[in-house]
């Protein structure tokens, strides 16, 4: 425990909560910052990850969208609705 020097005695510093706190928390300060170096590590994974299938998912859609056009291109008639009755 450290001791403060005040004029011709010496005197404890008092334990209290905050010091504890402080204490605790500059101890734990270093594993702080590796969660958050960690935490950065797999976002910048999952950016990579999903960024990669976002350019598949493009493209997917891209192929869908050309076939579907082509499909458009070849079929002249229109779907219609049709009503069919019975009468007594």
């Amino acid at each position: 425990m450290r001791s403060l020097r005040i004029d011709s005695g010496t005197q404890q510093i008092p334990k209290s909560r905050l010091r504890r706190s402080l204490i605790r928390i500059h101890k734990n300060r270093n594993h702080f910052i590796d969660d958050s170096h960690r935490a950065d590590d797999l976002f910048f994974a999952w950016q990579q990850k999903w960024g990669n299938r976002r350019e598949e998912i493009a493209r997917q859609l891209e192929m869908i969208e050309s076939q579907l056009a082509e499909l458009g291109e070849t079929d002249t008639s229109r779907p219609q609705l049709s009503l069919v009755g019975a009468r007594e």
